[in-house]
C-alpha cells in the first residue's frame, strides 16, 4: 500500500523477520534454490527500525524522479546515467524495466526507505546463475547519507542472496574516489580483490575497486557472531 505526502513517498510495511542468516524460502517444491521473486515480493521488508526495502512500483515514479533530481549534484560525479533521467517518465521506464528484470530472474531494483520515505535504490545489476555470482549497486539521496541506511539494506540483501538463493559470490564495484560507496563493502567485511584502471563502470571510464564476498565466508562470520 502506498501513501503520498508532501511530494515524497511513504509506505506501509508488512513486518517480517530481519534476523540475519535465517532462510525465508530456501528452496522451491522441486528442491531448487528460490527465484528472486520468491524472496523479494512486492511487500515491504523492515530491515531495521528505521530502514525498509521493497521492489519499486510504477506508482513511485514521481517520487523517484524527485529524489534523483534533487541529488544530481552529489551523484553525477559517479553516476553518469543521471543525464538521461530528465522526467518522471524516465524514472517510470526504469521501474518498468526493473519489474521485467525481476520477472526474468536476472536482477532486481529495490527502493530503500527511511521511516517509510524513499531514500535511495539498491539493486542486483547483474546475476549469473551459471557461475553463481551477483553484482550489486546502490545510491542514496543526499539528505539520507550518514544514517547507515544503505549499509543495513545491503547487509540484508547480501544475506538473502547467500541464504535463500545460495549464490556463491557477491561483488560490489566502487570508483576509487567514491569513499562513501566503498565504505559499505568494507563495513560488511568484503575483501578488496582487484584494482582495475580505466574500465567502463556504469557508462564511464573510471578506475575502480572490486570488492567480493563468498557465501562460505559470510555464513561462517554469521555463525561466529551468534556463538
Amino acid at each position: 500500500m502506498l501513501l503520498t505526502s508532501g511530494g515524497g513517498i511513504n509506505i506501509i510495511c508488512i513486518p517480517t523477520s530481519s534476523v540475519i542468516s535465517q532462510p525465508i524460502s530456501t528452496t522451491t517444491e522441486l528442491g531448487m534454490p528460490s527465484k528472486l521473486i520468491d524472496v523479494f515480493s512486492n511487500s515491504c521488508t523492515k530491515v531495521t527500525n528505521h530502514c525498509s526495502i521493497k521492489p519499486l512500483s510504477p506508482t513511485e515514479a514521481e517520487g523517484l524522479f524527485a529524489l534523483t533530481d534533487s541529488s544530481r549534484a552529489h551523484l553525477s560525479v559517479f553516476l553518469p546515467w543521471l543525464d538521461s533521467v530528465k522526467t518522471a517518465e524516465d524514472s517510470r521506464k526504469f521501474i518498468l524495466d526493473a519489474e521485467q528484470q525481476l520477472q526474468e530472474n536476472n536482477g532486481l531494483q529495490l527502493g530503500v526507505y527511511s521511516d517509510k520515505v524513499l531514500a535511495g535504490v539498491l539493486g542486483v545489476h547483474k546475476i549469473n546463475w551459471t557461475n553463481s555470482y551477483a553484482t550489486l549497486g546502490y545510491w542514496l539521496g543526499k539528505e539520507f547519507l550518514g544514517q547507515g541506511l544503505m549499509t543495513s539494506a545491503t547487509r540484508y540483501l547480501v544475506d538473502r542472496l547467500f541464504v535463500d538463493l545460495e549464490i556463491n559470490r557477491v561483488e560490489i564495484h566502487c570508483a576509487f574516489g567514491n569513499l562513501k560507496s566503498r565504505a559499505i563493502p568494507e563495513r560488511l567485511h568484503f575483501k578488496r580483490e582487484e584494482q582495475i584502471r580505466t574500465e567502463c563502470l556504469q557508462g564511464q571510464l573510471v578506475d575502480h575497486y572490486v570488492y567480493a564476498m563468498l557465501r562460505e565466508d559470510w555464513l561462517r562470520e554469521a555463525e561466529n557472531c551468534c556463538n
